[in-house]
């Protein structure tokens, strides 16, 4: 590909995905993270974009029952989504 046919590469990118599970290993929703890959094939491979990703798991474990023993988790993992989407802010407002 020429740079003609990629105008965005090297381009910073934030992919921030928030699922109501979590896709771990050894869960029963395992491998069904179908939307973060893709964005990476997308924005990174074909586009040639710099891609980083936010993620939060479990976001559904503050309503459904059966998730209600990883509330603490969620709430771990959100506020780390909001820390690290800070940071990126600040290095890529700076870029």
């Amino acid at each position: 590909m020429t740079a003609d046919s990629r105008p965005l590469e090297g381009r910073p990118t934030v992919v921030v995905s928030s699922r109501g599970a979590s896709y771990e290993p050894g869960t029963p929703t395992e491998g069904r993270d179908h939307a973060v890959p893709m964005l990476r094939i997308v924005l990174g491979t074909a586009l040639g974009m710099d891609v980083a990703v936010i993620t939060t798991s479990l976001t559904l474990a503050e309503t459904v029952p059966a998730l209600a023993d990883q509330r603490d988790r969620s709430r771990d993992e959100l506020a780390a989504a909001h820390r690290e989407a800070a940071e990126l802010a600040a290095r890529l407002g700076t870029a």
